[in-house]
C-alpha cells in the first residue's frame, strides 16, 4: 500500500469521483494522485471536494465570504417557464388566481394572458443561481422586491447579479448582498430585488 504523506493536521484522504470514469485519490496538501490513470486532472470538475492545506479547511470549487467582492456581477444560465412550471407551483402553494390559471379570465386582463405567479419566477430565479457552490448558511431575506413586467409561459428567464454589499458577522461568516434582475430572452427586467445571503467564513484552523 502506497504511503500516505503527513498532512499537518488535516483529513488523511479523500476519494471522489469527477464527471469522467475514474476515481482518484487526494493527498491534501493540493497534490492529487490518480488512482487509475497518470493523466494529469486538469479539465476535470472539482467542485465539491473538500480540502484542507496548512490547517485551512473548505472545499474545491467553493465560494466562502472572504471570497465575494463588492461590484462583482454574475449571469446564471437560464430556464424556460411552462404551463407546467405554473400548474404545479398553483397547486404546491395552494394559489389558483385565475390571472395564472384560467385561460378565459387571463384574457380579459390587461395582460391577455395567462402569466406566471411572482413567486414562482423568484423561486425559478434562486434556483438558476449556483448556490451548491456557494458557502450558503441560511437565506437571510430580500428587500425592494419588484415585478416590473410580466413572465408568461414560454418565456426563458435567467438571473443577472450584483454583490452589493458585505457585512462581516464574526469569524462564522457575514451576509452577502446581491441586487437581482430577472430578465427575459428579450433583455427586460421581470423582477427585482435585494436578496441576501448569510456566508460561511473558510475554516481557519
Amino acid at each position: 500500500m502506497e504511503k500516505r504523506p503527513e498532512l499537518d493536521g488535516c483529513e488523511p484522504l479523500l476519494r471522489t469521483s469527477f464527471r469522467r470514469p475514474r476515481t482518484a485519490v487526494f493527498y491534501l496538501r493540493g497534490v492529487a494522485h490518480p488512482a487509475s490513470t497518470p493523466e494529469p486532472l486538469l479539465g476535470y470538475t472539482l467542485a465539491g471536494v473538500s480540502w484542507c492545506v496548512g490547517g485551512v479547511k473548505g472545499v474545491l470549487g467553493m465560494r466562502y465570504y472572504q471570497d465575494f467582492q463588492v461590484g462583482e456581477k454574475f449571469v446564471s444560465r437560464g430556464r424556460t417557464i411552462t404551463e407546467a412550471d405554473i400548474v404545479m407551483f398553483a397547486a404546491f402553494s395552494g394559489d389558483w388566481y385565475p390571472l395564472h390559471v384560467d385561460r378565459e379570465y387571463a384574457a380579459k386582463s390587461p395582460f391577455g394572458e395567462r402569466i406566471a405567479h411572482g413567486m414562482l419566477v423568484l423561486s425559478a430565479a434562486s434556483g438558476l443561481m449556483p448556490l451548491t457552490e456557494w458557502a450558503i448558511v441560511a437565506f437571510y431575506g430580500m428587500d425592494r422586491v419588484r415585478f416590473v413586467a410580466p413572465t408568461k409561459i414560454g418565456d426563458t428567464i435567467h438571473v443577472e447579479a450584483e454583490v452589493t454589499e458585505k457585512r462581516d458577522k464574526g469569524e462564522k461568516g457575514g451576509v452577502v448582498s446581491f441586487r437581482q434582475a430577472v430578465k427575459n430572452q428579450r433583455g427586460e427586467d421581470l423582477a427585482v430585488a435585494d436578496f441576501k445571503v448569510f456566508m460561511a467564513a473558510r475554516e481557519e484552523g
